[in-house]
């Protein structure tokens, strides 16, 4: 279980990290999901990332709507 645990810390860490590269390059102050799908795609390999955006658009998505109607 630790291991996993660690993995997936790990994968987090990168996703994030290479997103606020992005974010700072782009001259934006908070991290989008577009940041976010360009950074899986760029950490992930092949297969692996195109499942994994398939899999979080949805979800992405619905948190955005759950957002906007709480604000």
């Amino acid at each position: 279980m630790a291991i996993l645990n660690s993995f997936v810390n790990d994968i987090f860490e990168r996703i994030a990290t290479e997103a606020s590269k992005l974010a700072a390059y782009s001259k934006k102050s908070t991290i989008s999901s577009c940041e976010i799908q360009t950074t899986v795609r760029l950490i992930l390999p092949g297969e692996l990332a195109k499942h994994a955006i398939s899999v979080c658009h949805p979800i992405l998505t619905g948190v955005c709507r759950v957002l906007v109607r709480w604000c």
